[in-house]
């Protein structure tokens, strides 16, 4: 019995032991390793984040191929799976060590994609290698990192996308070559990289596959900066941007867009150049980029060369076929009785017309399309169901305009600083209510207009044309005419 006693004694004093040891073991990184990383910041005030509300992320376990890569001295990395669930998400990043690896797998998955902003600011990183699976940068994924020198691409790369702002700042950034499976760089994506120049780029720039190449995607680069001459700037078959400073006004070019070498212009590419007096563009161009041409206030003729399947010139204005949507107008325009929708900015600035009839296949104007323009006088049309924010926007030649009954919504600015507007023609109650009580309230529109014309059916729906405006004698069939109380 005491044998028993002494054997039960020692069995628990063994256990108890074991215990003790355990509760002191130190946990290893891999266990408390957390990652702390913040990457929210913002460089122009839009409040972008990198939280894109998918699935919780996925932190790297012990049995992840990835394992010898997280310790307390390296980079930690976060995964997300992606929508397709066909591979993962660089979602954050702890930067510990200057040069960056970014895993090409994560399990038995590739990683497809480097989320937005996720080495934003960072500056520990000095260099970065990307893996061949990468397809995606997102936008301001590298944006800022002011060390960062070198990026180098796998071989056989994948990437097909660079985001906006991607490498923005990255300003002692010199070796970048770019792969050339990427069809599109977005707006300001390498600016004020100052160090990046040509010899960053593959050596032969016409064997791009780019078609997107986006607003000052290589503004103030060495590689920018180095062409003092008249001409195109080409990343493929992609026009960029031209240098202008020697044209005289009136000059006419044809920007070799004719050849069979362009296919794509970029966003913004000729974009407020005052001295071009007119444009061809090739039968071979797919693709061009938001406001390419606009803003040209001496711009009088655009060709498209026959042949081309996805744009035409017609009534002096620049087509989307697929769309119907007008692009750009010139002097003199006519519009085209299949266009669909009036382009951002498509008349911006332009002084040389006055008076415009829009025709009732136009359901849409988007955001700024007669900024600063000096029309007179504008009937819009009877399809259209939303005059959107800024559309006339300091239009302060405009003196009357005809609004159509399936006006739904007028943007809070959209007549803001058209102070010479006198006539106003209305065809709902609807749109009544809105140009007294939304825009600039408490008077709205009105509050420029001496004369409203309004249908009959409309008589005393309004205390404020009564407060303010006196009835007279129509001149306008079916309609009341009210002019203000002088």
């Amino acid at each position: 019995m005491k044998k028993l006693l002494k054997i039960l004694l020692i069995s628990v004093l063994v256990v108890s032991f074991i215990f003790v040891l355990a509760s002191c073991v130190t946990p290893t990184d891999e266990d408390t390793n957390q990652n702390n990383t913040d990457n929210t910041g913002d460089t122009d005030g839009d409040n972008n984040s990198n939280d894109d509300g998918g699935s919780t992320p996925i932190t790297p376990t012990p049995d992840s191929p990835i394992k010898d890569g997280i310790s307390s001295t390296e980079n930690i990395f976060v995964f997300e799976q992606n929508s397709a669930k066909n591979g993962f998400i660089l979602k954050n990043v702890t930067v510990k060590n200057s040069v960056v690896t970014i895993p090409a797998n994560y399990g038995e998955k590739p990683v497809t994609e480097i989320a937005p902003l996720v080495f934003y600011s960072n500056d520990t990183i000095e260099e970065v290698n990307i893996p061949q699976t990468i397809v995606t940068i997102g936008e301001r994924a590298f944006s800022a990192c002011i060390n960062l020198k070198k990026v180098n691409f796998e071989e056989n790369s994948t990437l097909t996308t660079i985001g906006n702002r991607a490498f923005f700042n990255c300003e002692r950034l010199t070796t970048c070559t770019i792969p050339l499976g990427v069809k599109e760089i977005g707006s300001e994506a390498f600016m004020n990289c100052m160090e990046y120049t040509s010899t960053a780029l593959q050596a032969n720039l016409s064997d791009y596959s780019l078609l997107k190449l986006g607003h000052q995607a290589f503004h103030n680069t060495k590689w920018f900066n180095e062409k003092t001459i008249c001409g195109d700037i080409r990343l493929g078959k992609c026009a960029y941007t031209y240098t202008y400073e020697n044209y005289n006004e009136g000059d006419s070019i044809s920007i070799e867009y004719t050849g069979a070498d362009i296919i794509a212009i970029g966003e913004k590419a000729l974009y407020g150049m005052e001295n071009i007096a007119s444009v061809t563009i090739g039968a071979n161009v797919s693709y061009i980029g938001e406001k390419a041409l606009c803003n040209m206030p001496n711009l009088t003729s655009i060709t498209v060369e026959s042949g081309n399947e996805n744009y035409i010139s017609d009534g002096n204005c620049l087509i989307e076929k697929a769309t119907g949507k007008l692009l750009t107008a010139t002097k003199n325009t006519v519009i085209p009785s299949y266009v669909t929708t009036i382009g951002e900015e498509a008349y911006a600035f332009r002084k040389d017309i006055t008076s415009l009839t829009i025709p009732n296949t136009v359901t849409t104007i988007l955001n700024n399309a007669f900024e600063g323009s000096s029309i007179v006088s504008i009937t819009l049309s009877d399809e259209l169901k939303a005059i959107p924010e800024r559309a006339f926007l300091d239009c302060d030649k405009l003196q009357s305009i005809c609004i159509k009954a399936k006006v739904e919504e007028i943007g809070s600015a959209a007549f803001n600083g058209c102070t010479s507007l006198k006539e106003v023609t209305v065809d709902s109650d609807a749109i009544l209510e809105l140009l007294i009580g939304k825009l600039n309230s408490p008077a709205g529109l009105m509050a420029y207009a001496e004369t409203v014309y309004v249908l009959e059916s409309l008589e005393n729906t309004s205390p404020y044309l009564s407060a303010h405006f006196n009835k007279v004698t129509s001149d306008k069939v079916g309609y009341l005419k009210y002019q203000i109380v002088k």
